[in-house]
């Protein structure tokens, strides 16, 4: 568990031990944001849609994501990463199901309803501009058919990263507040986070407990806390470069 960091460490972060995965091992990853941030999926158009000058003055940062889907919010949130060798018996549906389970056990063991979304219940808007928690898919984690976990994929040189946001407030709002007029609109009434659907709020250590307890549960094996490796810090001080970069955050 790190230390909150900003924006582009935790996406070279991410990326770095994606980057750095050995073929007999996966690794989990639990971390907060130094300052608010609005994500962007890898491949998500967004140039001239963000007023720039007003997230600055209200000390929010962007960056782009190393995977895809589509913009959150992150600040009241327990953010989470998952890096696994894309050997056949962990293929991408079969990591989002385990992930879904790990998430599903962890909440449940605090009391909280969470469910997966059959698929008679998905609320794919269908729209491009939509942002990631304003509909949920078959398989992801909610409460009162509201989105709790928003997630996302990428895979690289036979290694996948899934990461993504359990809110524990509101606080997807802010990318219609920080949107220029008119250019893109988000209903919270489709999130829900955990101050909604607990009282009162489990401290950070006892969520971070249950999130672990789940993936143990879901993945099994060996799990032991480690610090990050040589390789990993050279490949992390690589991939900043890239998510420090105005040309990467904003090249779409």
């Amino acid at each position: 568990m790190d230390e909150p960091l900003s924006a582009p460490v935790n996406m070279a972060r991410d990326h770095a031990v994606l980057s750095s995965l050995g073929t007999d091992e996966a690794i989990l990853r639990i971390y907060r944001w130094k300052n608010p941030t609005i994500s962007f999926g890898r491949n998500e158009q967004v140039r001239g849609l963000y007023d720039r000058k007003l997230a600055s003055k209200e000390g929010v940062e962007f960056v782009r994501r190393p995977t895809g889907g589509k913009a959150v919010y992150h600040d009241r949130e327990l953010t989470y990463s998952v890096v696994l060798p894309s050997a056949r018996r962990w293929g991408i549906r079969s990591i989002y199901k385990k992930i879904n389970s790990a998430f599903l056990e962890a909440l449940v063991s605090l009391g909280i309803p969470a469910v997966a979304a059959g698929l008679g219940q998905a609320t794919l808007s269908g729209t491009e501009t939509a942002f990631c928690f304003q509909d949920y898919a078959e398989g992801e984690v909610i409460v009162n058919e509201k989105k709790l976990v928003g997630s996302a994929q990428v895979r690289e040189k036979g290694s996948i990263l899934q990461h993504g946001s359990l809110l524990i407030e509101q606080g997807q709002g802010s990318l219609e507040r920080l949107c220029f007029e008119g250019k893109m609109k988000e209903d919270e009434g489709t999130a829900t986070s955990l101050i909604e659907v607990m009282s009162p709020l489990p401290t950070w250590e006892d969520l971070v407990f249950a999130i672990r307890g789940g993936f143990r549960s879901a993945f099994g094996g060996d799990w032991h806390e480690t610090e990050l490796r040589e390789n990993e810090r050279e490949a992390e001080i690589d991939f900043l470069k890239r998510y420090s970069s105005d040309e990467w955050t904003w090249r779409k």
